[in-house]
């Protein structure tokens, strides 16, 4: 084998171990703009604000939203937060979001991770009040991960003190709890599909686990995620409304992708080492 050759097998040695710890962002959005309206009383005028009305910053496409309901609120966003805005914000009971498009799909293997920060949860305002956000398919139609049609796996903040990670739409199988964050949080779910586990840190902290499950779209459907409001109104129309203030603040999607991939590169090359060396000794 030509010298030339082996210095080309040794350089793509170096590089493919490095290449294994690193990400791609696959969706970015920080919610920037500005609110020309007051957000504690007064309702916002559609025009501009709507999520639905721009791109991501990294991403595919525009943002979209479902709102199911039959008063469904709007989901809004700037100031870098995303929200909600409705009169009555019970009337968002059947749940609310914006669904971000990812430049590519994942692929089956894929270590993919949600990145944010929310906030304007009590602890105190009932399981059916709450933040969700989830891994969706193209045929998703909601956030709410115990939904029919909803993401899979995803994660349930709720307003009652205890939040939810379930397994995946359709099933309504719980994976975990935790308690709810009461302040502005951070949060990391992190799906490894290869594996098929989800792990989910909160404030830096792991609350749940890597853990075992099965979800109900395979990796490779998954092209978005989802975020949703359930009865939380950012705007506070009603001062005793104990959900009222919810938001979500920017959001990033990685993913490392499919380890196995690596595996297979650095066997070639170790193939490929020994056949020289073989061949020297001949």
């Amino acid at each position: 084998m030509k010298k030339s050759t082996i210095a080309a097998l040794v350089a793509v040695t170096a590089i493919a171990s490095p290449m294994q710890a690193q990400s791609v962002t696959i969706l970015e959005e920080d919610f920037a703009g500005t609110l020309s309206d007051s957000v504690s009383g007064t309702p916002f005028t559609p025009g501009g604000r709507l999520i639905n009305t721009i791109s991501p910053d990294t991403g595919s496409g525009s943002w979209t939203t479902l709102a199911a309901a039959s008063h469904a609120p709007q989901t809004y966003f700037g100031g870098g937060r995303l929200f909600i805005d409705v009169a009555d914000p019970e009337a968002g009971a059947a749940g609310n979001f914006a669904r971000g498009t990812f430049t590519s799909n994942l692929s089956a293997g894929d270590i993919v991770t949600i990145s944010g920060t929310a906030g304007g949860l009590t602890g105190a305002g009932g399981s059916a009040k709450g933040i969700y956000i989830g891994f969706l398919s193209s045929s998703s139609t909601s956030p709410i991960p115990q939904n029919s049609g909803g993401a899979s796996p995803g994660v349930y903040f709720r307003d009652d003190g205890t939040s939810v990670l379930y397994q995946g739409t359709g099933t309504n199988i719980l994976l975990d709890t935790f308690t709810t964050p009461t302040s502005e949080f951070t949060y990391d779910l992190i799906w490894d599909t290869g594996a098929s586990t989800i792990a989910l840190s909160v404030n830096g902290t792991e609350v749940i686990a890597a853990t075992s499950f099965t979800p109900f779209f395979e990796a490779t459907t998954i092209d978005s995620i989802g975020i949703g409001f359930r009865s939380l109104s950012y705007d506070n129309y009603d001062s005793t409304e104990l959900g009222s203030g919810a938001y979500h603040k920017g959001i990033t999607v990685s993913v490392i992708p499919e380890p196995s991939s690596f595996a297979l590169l650095a066997g070639s090359l170790a193939m490929a080492s020994v056949m020289i060396r073989r061949r020297k000794q001949i």
